[in-house]
């Protein structure tokens, strides 16, 4: 079994993200607080990975492009705040709190879940 994608996380997602709310929607099964992306209009986000580089690059859509799968996509509460505070380097990663992430995505059947690993 191969490990998921480490898509590259750009500057310019995170200040977007600076930019964006999360709105709570759900819970995943360890009890995590689990949401969606939303601007100060209320208008969801969908975070998604384009293709490019080796795994792809983040990056976030009002509407989900053709072509996507049908899934929600979700962020965890503690990605979200990872993210609000990390600052974009040079290999796709980010660095937040003094430690270096990537963002991974996990699939549980229903949902793309953004996770800083």
């Amino acid at each position: 079994m191969s490990d998921p994608p480490l898509p590259l996380v750009p500057g310019v997602f995170l200040a977007m993200l600076a930019q964006l709310s999360l709105r709570l929607t759900a819970r995943s099964p360890s009890g995590e607080a689990l949401g969606v992306l939303t601007d100060n209009s209320g208008v969801d986000r969908h975070v998604l990975i384009a293709s490019g580089g080796v795994d792809g690059t983040w990056f976030a859509s009002d509407v989900v492009p053709q072509g996507f799968p049908p899934y929600n996509h979700l962020m965890s509460q503690r990605t979200y705040n990872l993210l609000k505070a990390g600052v974009a380097q040079t290999d796709g990663s980010f660095v937040s709190g003094g430690q270096r992430y990537r963002l991974r995505v996990w699939f549980d059947g229903q949902n793309l879940t953004a996770e800083a690993v």
